[in-house]
């Protein structure tokens, strides 16, 4: 058993962004900024409070994740946010389609490239799934 290593929650981040772009996913992360009174904040709307750290996009698929350190526990409204993604997961089938004419065709006979998604996925992650060598993290991403 390898012991997880200390990290800081933004050099964790840093860490899987460089897997995000290595992995060529498009996402989206609202970083905080500092006040000129010393606290940290993030500029958005009540109602985005909360809000999970990355929206990742790499078509078909659509991910939602949030960091935490090794002991961390989800905000009431992370949670509130996880659960939303949650009701909104749904079994996709991922099936090529041709357009001609402005209208989309399945062809039946791709059978083989035919499967089923969960969108959107949703992780938890925190420093230890990284380990070794991109760990869970990295079977995620590829």
């Amino acid at each position: 058993m390898t012991k997880s290593i200390k990290i800081s929650e933004r050099d964790f981040a840093s860490q899987v962004e460089d897997l995000l772009r290595r992995f060529q996913w498009r996402f989206m992360h609202i970083k905080p900024a500092m006040t000129g009174k010393g606290a940290w904040v993030s500029r958005m709307n009540k109602e985005g409070t909360g809000w999970l750290d990355y929206l990742a996009l790499r078509p078909p698929r659509i991910i939602v994740v949030e960091l935490k350190d090794a002991y961390s526990k989800m905000t009431p409204e992370q949670e509130e946010w996880w659960d939303m993604w949650e009701g909104c997961q749904r079994v996709v089938m991922n099936q090529p389609l041709t357009m001609k004419d402005n209208m989309a065709a399945l062809d039946m006979t791709t059978t083989g490239k035919m499967s089923l998604i969960i969108i959107p996925e949703l992780y938890l992650w925190r420093p230890k799934d990284i380990e070794p060598d991109g760990g869970k993290i990295l079977e995620v991403l590829r």
